[in-house]
């Protein structure tokens, strides 16, 4: 994941135009990629859950 995170950290800072050092898009995308990481298992669970409901009726 390493990669990804540089790739994505390098981006970043070429899109602020160097405002923002690499340090902080590393955690920025750190943050971004956990987040939308966590989301997707959630509506996965939901989704489960909602298979199994129609299943149980």
């Amino acid at each position: 994941m390493g990669d990804f995170i540089g790739s994505w950290a390098a981006r970043l800072i070429e899109w602020s135009n160097g405002t923002i050092d690499e340090q902080r898009a590393r955690t920025l995308v750190t943050e971004i990629y956990e987040a939308a990481a966590e989301r997707a298992v959630r509506l996965h669970e939901e989704e489960v859950a909602l298979r199994e409901a129609e299943r149980e009726e």
